[in-house]
Order: structure tokens, then sequence, then C-alpha cells
């Protein structure tokens, strides 16, 4: 389990897989034996311990034995009334009794005092998206405290520095404990504070247990509801979060009128340039993009990707960089799908700007369920590549659908995994409508309200105005 935690996937598998062999009834060993399944993409094996894992939830009736923590969750399972068990469960474990919620009243003197909480102010996909809205807030209106846990050695890169230059106030905490850092902030007198990361790796929701400011919000770092640990709002959109989702946020969701994602609208607008082979591509045939990462990547979707190469002659499928056992599994089961392995390629890991500019070779970008491409996407949208996914039941799964609509293509969001795979063959065969989606998209870079940095800003400041009244009303 440490290695596996510290993700080292390959070296945790043996280890697991012996616990599991010796105690296939206990839960813990099936947990963690499956996600590293998943993590390997071994879809024979992350496909029955998955049944294995189901079957013993439907036992367990009404008090599920959960023992994984919700970010893995998502990752295999689009069940929001899961996801909400498994939050709590993952909240309880953190062994922090959450402390009520004080009263709050604005004080219109000021400027709403906004603070945001992140251990990834560096090169990481969160700043990449977060960066313009930072630069574009309204001074007049809004003090920004960007309150910082981000590890020593990641603190550096060109990302990092534009946080820097456009917070007012810089609060490092890496080096206090929660009660140390929630004092911390206590002390700032903000009216609102803004997590960041949710429960995923590296967060600090130990320090919103303890309640340092009076309003806290969840935003972008993590799709689903942060039950639990006294987080008030969530910062959504419609189609993300419906109204069919409301029973299972312990949040009051606040809806932006367009995508709740941000983007930075002032990322180098990238054109193809160059020859494929650069990249280790062919000159000729159709390049279908898939740069998620691996645990993203489930059983059916790969059959479907499958399907789409077998039905496009000569066509390839264009991976991220992956451990040598994951390449060998996914390439056993393109065989296996009666696909040359060969026809999948493996990208090297590069920095965002370059990884930006190789995406332009891309012609059709597949997106991955039930767990969406969330930067994946909008990096491919903003590239000029047309993103092709199916409707989801949780917000994970909806991320696509999204940021589709807002730059104007819902018609790429398939009804089913069925319609799905049709519509990725229909469009690979028709160059016209490819050459005509690529221009919208490039067109989209100055008109749509998903690259629209600073409408977008507006939109989220008039969300944060709504959250400080709304939490006034309620005293």
């Amino acid at each position: 389990m440490v290695l596996l935690g510290a993700g080292k996937v390959e070296e945790a598998y043996a280890p697991l897989r012996k616990a599991y062999d010796a105690k296939p009834d206990e839960r813990l060993a099936l947990t963690e034996l499956f996600w590293c399944a998943i993590s390997l993409c071994d879809f024979p094996l992350a496909d029955r311990l998955q049944g294995e894992l189901v079957a013993a939830y439907e036992r367990d009736g009404e008090r599920l034995d959960i023992r994984e923590n919700v970010f893995r969750s998502l990752q295999w399972c689009s069940d929001e009334a899961y996801h909400v068990l498994s939050a709590l469960n993952t909240a309880a474990n953190l062994n922090v009794p959450v402390k009520p919620r004080p009263s709050y009243r604005r004080d219109v003197s000021r400027r709403l005092r906004i603070g945001y909480v992140s251990s990834d102010y560096c090169e990481h996909a969160t700043l990449a998206l977060m960066a313009g809205v930072f630069e574009h807030h309204d001074r007049s209106r809004f003090e920004v405290f960007g309150i910082c846990h981000t590890r020593a050695k990641d603190r550096g890169g060109r990302l990092r520095q534009r946080f820097l230059n456009a917070v007012e106030h810089f609060v490092d905490i890496v080096d206090l404990d929660d009660d140390q850092a929630a004092a911390a902030i206590r002390a700032l007198d903000l009216d609102i504070l803004i997590d960041l990361k949710g429960f995923t790796f590296d967060n600090r929701l130990g320090i919103f247990c303890r309640r340092p400011a009076p309003i806290q919000v969840s935003y972008l770092g993590f799709p689903g509801s942060v039950a639990g640990v006294g987080i008030d709002y969530a910062i959504t959109d419609a189609i993300v979060t419906p109204p069919s989702s409301e029973p299972f946020y312990a949040e009051k969701l606040i809806r932006l009128p367009g995508s709740y994602q941000c983007n930075d609208g002032t990322r180098e607008a990238v054109m193809r340039q160059g020859l494929r082979a650069t990249h280790g591509l062919p000159e000729k045939g159709m390049v279908f993009a898939a740069f998620n990462q691996a645990v993203k990547i489930r059983s059916a979707v790969f059959a479907a990707w499958m399907d789409i190469l077998t039905a496009v002659e000569g066509s390839v499928l264009w991976l991220i960089e992956m451990n040598e056992t994951t390449r060998s599994n996914l390439r056993a089961a393109a065989s296996r799908a009666g696909v040359d392995p060969g026809r999948l390629i493996f990208a090297r890991k590069t920095s965002i700007p370059e990884h930006l500019h190789r995406l332009t070779h891309a012609d059709i970008a597949l997106d991955t369920s039930p767990y969406n491409g969330h930067t994946t996407t909008a990096d491919a949208l903003w590239a000029g590549v047309p993103v092709i996914t199916f409707k989801g039941e949780s917000f994970a799964a909806r991320v696509a659908e999204s940021l589709l609509n807002a730059v104007g293509l819902p018609e790429l969001v398939a009804d089913t995994l069925d319609q799905y795979r049709l519509m990725a063959v229909a469009l690979a065969q028709d160059g016209v409508r490819q050459s005509r989606l690529r221009q919208h998209l490039l067109d989209a870079r100055k008109t749509a309200p998903l690259f629209d940095t600073a409408r977008f800003t507006r939109d989220f400041e008039s969300a944060l105005e709504t959250i400080a009244a709304d939490a006034a009303a309620r005293g």
C-alpha cells in the first residue's frame, strides 16, 4: 500500500496480489489490488475485481465497508450515492471533528477577502487553469490571498511566478501543521476560504475542518462533493451538477452561467507545424489522441477505441507515456481485440507548452469515462482538436460535455458509448467536417466563453458575491 501510494504501481503489484490471494474476502486487499490493476490497465483482472467489489457492497446492505479514498472511486464508478458515502468515509479518516459554522456578517466597508488554498502553485494543471483568474480578479472589489502548501521541490517555473505576481498576499503554510495553519489563516480575517484540492493527493482538508474562515468553498480540484470537512458551498455549473445531483452534495451548489472550468486565454495560439514523424506518428492516416492518465482508461472505453481503429484503416491511437507494465497490458489488450499493438503510440512526457504544440498533430481526441478528461480536454480544444465524449452520470463524467458546450460543440457529445464509437468513425471518414471543426476551435480561442478568462472571472466573482450574500442572510 505504501508503494501504491507513492506511485510505484509496478512494485506494488506482487505483494498486493499475494495479500489478495491469501485472503480474497479481505476488503482492503481487494480494494488495493483493484486500484493497482486499474492503474496498470490490467483489464481482465480489474474487471473481475470490480465485479467482486460491487457484489461485496451489495452484501453489505446499508452499511458499506468502504476502504478506498473517494478520489479513487471516481475513476471506476459513476454512482453519485456511492461517491458521497465514500467521501464521508474518507473525511472520517481525517480523525478531526468539524467545528460548527460561525455566524457571518459582511463588512461592506472593505473589499471581499478571498483566500485560495492549494499545493498546486507550480507547473501543475490546476494552476495552468487558474493563473488567468488570479490575474483578472477585480482588485477594487476583491482582496486575494494565495495560501500555499506547495512542496519545496516543486516551487519554481513560469506558472508559479505568474501566481506570485498576481496575488496580493502570499501566505506560506507548508511548514505549519493543520492547527498552526488554521490559526494563521484565521488571523487573515477572510470572508471566503476556497479549497482547490478536495480529496486529491496532498490536500489540507484538515484545515477546513477547523473552520478558519466563516465561509468555506470547494472549487476546481475535485469533481464531486467534498463532504464531511466543513465545506459550505461548491462552485459548479448546470451540466456537471444538474438538479438530480443535489441530494448527493453536502455543499450548496452555486452554478456558473457557462462551464465551471476556468481557462487561460493568454496561452500561445499554437498551430500545426512540422512533421508528425518528429513525434513518432505516421505522416498519413488518422491520429486519435487519448492523453488521459492510465487510471482513467476503463476496459469498455478501450474496447470502443479498438473498434474505432479497426473501422478506420491506417489510424493510430496516441497515448501519454506510461510505465512498461501498463504499456504491455494495453498492447496485449489491443492484440486480443485484433488490432496491431504497433498502432498504439506513446508520447514522452514534456512541458505544458511543448505538449500543446505537439497536440495540434492529432486529428480527433477520444475522451474517457466515468472520469473524463478535464485539463486534457481543454488542452485539446485549445489546440484545435475536436473531442468526442458521451454523456455521464456524475460530475467527473460530465466535464467534457460542459467544456464542449462552452465552445459551441454540443453535437460532439454522444448519448451512449455505442453512439460515441459510431460518431468517431463517421468523423474520421469526413475530412471536410474535420476541417470545419478545427477552424471552429481555432476561432473559439477568441470568441468562446470557455477561453474568455476575463468574462469567466466576472462570473466567478458574481458567484463569490452570491455566496457571501447567502451566508450573511443565514447569519
